[in-house]
């Protein structure tokens, strides 16, 4: 079985879980830079400490220095994820906490802690996206008081979004319709609060980024190339939601 590569996107965060080293030279943080560029045109980095060579936590080898200055000159922020109490060096650590004193590179317990060094309080997210079967344009509004893509189709009086993908993706995939499955880029115009249905319910201090609004959204692009999930994950989503609805319990107020 080959060793599994996970990258995806948290607001304007790009999320990097490995079971490989992908930083082992000054050369493969050039690659990475440039690649996450390309790809998602962001400049926010969290990976697992996996994904970096254990020469970048020797000091001596200098890796460290020389990788955290590529980093400097593209711009470009990084945050390693991981337990670092096995380390025994006291200059590592004295490396890591007056890195993390900073705001270019840090390192952190987990990703929830990665995604509020590099994303901060919720409106200092570039992006935020609404998964949904409609076609619209940029310059859109989606506002509350229409029938929800969701459940029974009730007068929704909410607007929902998310600053990560996976969620926008469920709610592509989820919609009602026939249409085919759109995500967009949207900006709230007004006050906005997480969303009830997933904070308080199910994931406290929502991890999932998930929001709602009754103020409109306006549409400033869609977002072309995302992967789905599985069948059998949707499959299984679908099945519960079944479930609930048998129960008389609609998913969203």
């Amino acid at each position: 079985m080959g060793e599994k590569i996970e990258k995806r996107v948290v607001g304007d965060i790009v999320i990097i879980n490995s079971e490989i080293p992908i930083i082992t030279d000054v050369q493969s943080a050039l690659d990475l830079i440039a690649t996450i560029d390309h790809e998602y045109g962001i400049n926010k980095i969290a990976m697992d400490k996996a994904a970096v060579s254990e020469d970048f936590f020797r000091l001596s080898t200098g890796l460290a220095g020389e990788v955290t200055q590529k980093f400097v000159t593209y711009d470009c922020r990084l945050v390693i994820m991981g337990d670092y109490s096995g380390y025994t060096s006291k200059p590592l650590h004295d490396y890591i906490y007056e890195c993390n004193k900073g705001r270019l590179l840090n390192f952190v317990s987990d990703e929830q802690e990665a995604v509020r060094r590099l994303g901060g309080r919720r409106g200092e997210y570039n992006r935020f996206f609404h998964g949904t079967k409609a076609k619209l344009q940029p310059g859109d509004r989606l506002t509350p008081g229409f029938n929800s893509n969701y459940g029974q189709g009730l007068t929704a009086n909410y607007i929902y979004f998310t600053a990560t993908m996976d969620a926008a993706i469920w709610g592509a995939e989820l919609a009602l319709g026939d249409g085919r499955e759109r995500i967009y880029i949207v900006e709230p115009t007004g006050d906005y609060e997480d969303d009830p249905n997933l904070t308080d319910k199910k994931y406290p201090g929502n991890p999932t980024l998930a929001y709602r609004t009754r103020e409109a959204l306006t549409v400033v692009g869609e977002v072309e190339a995302w992967k789905g999930h599985s069948p059998e994950v949707l499959k299984a989503m679908q099945d519960g939601l079944a479930r609930l609805k048998e129960q008389g319990v609609e998913h969203l107020n």
